[in-house]
């Protein structure tokens, strides 16, 4: 399906069940106001000690109709700081691949000071018998590991992103049936406006005693795969497991092998006092062996979250009381031998558990030619209330 066609029907779509369907009033707003401050250093151009500072309020507007929903998520930003004036935030602005609807724009640019506005998601939800249609931008996640993952690759999680509940929408059409013996088949077709840009996949979900199964075959452009999920309980301790035999398109620029395998491992167990440890282990079939060959660009832009083959992940929760915790993340990676050391401390106050506040660090350790090893220790400060 061509661009203006795709737009074209999800404009009509959306269009007539706005105008003939009715509204009703209850209709839901809800949202965040966020204030996030970094300091870090530069790998790309010129070193040097740099700061950012990214504002954000959010709106979300949720309408229920007879027959659909429509949700709209809009987001106004402001961010400053010396950051925005490097070569480095200069190619990951250019690196970063476009959505597929334009729905984004900048309003203010200049040197050290960016406004921005935009859609972050906007969709028309529409069941039909046991079938659930959803048309547009969405987040569509797969995954069922914690840290690293085969099978998230639409919109996929990096494990360093400083607000981990963000997520980039995908422009997609979704269609979910959902069987009577409670499992079900999910299809998903992604615009894109090249064919190494548009994705396509379906998904069963079944379950067999206490084990939850997933079986994929997807076509991410450059990628084609195949593979299955299982997650289950081992004693108290739970298990997950995703794994995916993967080809490359013949196209495929960046392509080493046409043939590789994905292996992610993750165990979790919760304590009595509230401690969460979680353990992952991942196997990245077109992963390098070495820093020479890693594929810097795609990390920088967010097309991969990872460079090379093996890694470890640990994650360290502590709930301290109902409003505070402690969340520590180590990722090593065995090809290279450096790794990272992520603690955060988050607080909300018990008069105010709508106010959040987070800090954290992001320590990296290994030679300068190595993945973690060539990044600089970054701070970060966050402050965020919902309403």
């Amino acid at each position: 399906m061509g661009g203006n066609a795709f737009r074209k029907i999800a404009v009509v779509v959306v269009g007539l069940f706005i105008l003939l369907q009715g509204g009703t009033s209850n209709a839901e707003v809800s949202g965040y106001v966020k204030s996030l401050w970094l300091n870090t250093e530069t790998i790309i151009g010129k070193e040097e000690s740099v700061e950012q500072s990214i504002n954000r309020f959010r709106m979300t507007w949720r309408q229920p109709f007879s027959k659909a929903q429509i949700l709209l998520s809009y987001d106004i930003e402001w961010q400053f700081g010396d950051y925005l004036a490097t070569d480095q935030y200069q190619l990951q602005k250019q690196l970063t691949p476009n959505t597929y609807w334009e729905l984004e724009n900048e309003w203010h640019n200049k040197d050290e000071e960016k406004g921005s506005h935009g859609l972050y998601r906007a969709y028309i939800r529409m069941p039909v018998g046991s079938v659930d249609i959803r048309i547009g931008r969405q987040q569509l996640n797969w995954s069922r590991s914690f840290i690293w993952s085969s099978f998230d690759r639409f919109n996929p999680y990096d494990p360093l992103q400083l607000e981990p509940d963000e997520r980039q929408g995908v422009d997609a059409v979704q269609l979910v049936w959902n069987r009577e013996n409670g499992s079900r088949v999910e299809w998903v077709s992604v615009g894109g406006h090249s064919d190494s840009e548009k994705a396509s996949g379906i998904r069963m979900r079944t379950h067999i005693q206490t084990t939850d199964l997933d079986f994929v075959l997807a076509d991410y452009g450059t990628v084609r795969a195949g593979g299955f999920s299982a997650a289950g309980q081992l004693g108290s301790a739970g298990w997950r497991l995703e794994a995916t035999r993967n080809e490359y398109e013949e196209t495929a620029p960046t392509a080493t092998r046409s043939r590789y395998n994905d292996i992610v491992v993750s165990m979790n167990y919760t304590f009595v006092s509230e401690t969460t440890l979680i353990t992952e282990l991942l196997y990245r079939g077109d992963g390098a062996n070495k820093p020479q060959e890693y594929d810097w660009l795609a990390l920088l832009a967010g097309k991969r979250t990872d460079v090379a083959k093996r890694y470890i992940g640990l994650i360290f929760k502590q709930e301290l009381d109902s409003i505070s915790g402690v969340d520590i993340t180590w990722l090593y990676n065995a090809n290279d031998n450096s790794y990272v050391f992520l603690p955060t401390v988050r607080h909300s106050p018990g008069e105010y558990e709508d106010l959040h506040f987070r800090i954290g660090f992001q320590w990296f350790k290994g030679r300068t030619d190595t993945e973690f090893g060539r990044q600089k220790p970054l701070f970060f400060g966050e402050m965020q209330w919902f309403y």
